[in-house]
């Protein structure tokens, strides 16, 4: 998991994650509720709702404009992504929770 990947505006306005060298970003969806544990910022937990941008490497996060911890995107490399769990609640949203190892901490893990 990696915070603030770098963003490119994208042909709406939208801004979207910078693409690596041949990645294909499959799926898009607006209006994605995140709620991230063991984050560096001062309470240890980040929530925010934004879009969710899904590629043949990773998963990204972006909401619309960074909080006063300077947080604003995650990146999520389904690599490092384990413990999936699909929920789906009868009253509810559905949900997925998983948990990720950190990118630049490696064996520390975040749950998402």
């Amino acid at each position: 998991m990696a915070a603030n990947p770098p963003l490119v505006m994208g042909y709406s306005g939208l801004l979207t994650p910078a693409p690596f060298a041949g990645e294909q970003f499959v799926l898009g969806r607006d209006g994605v509720q995140i709620a991230l544990d063991n984050v560096v910022t001062r309470t240890k937990k980040w929530s925010a709702e934004g879009y969710l941008f899904i590629s043949h490497v990773r998963m990204v996060f972006v909401a619309p404009k960074a909080d006063s911890s300077g947080l604003q995107s995650f990146d999520f490399p389904l690599a490092y992504v384990n413990g999936e769990k699909f929920n789906q609640p009868i009253f509810g949203c559905n949900n997925l929770q998983f948990t990720c190892l950190s990118v630049a901490t490696p064996g520390a893990a975040n749950v998402v």
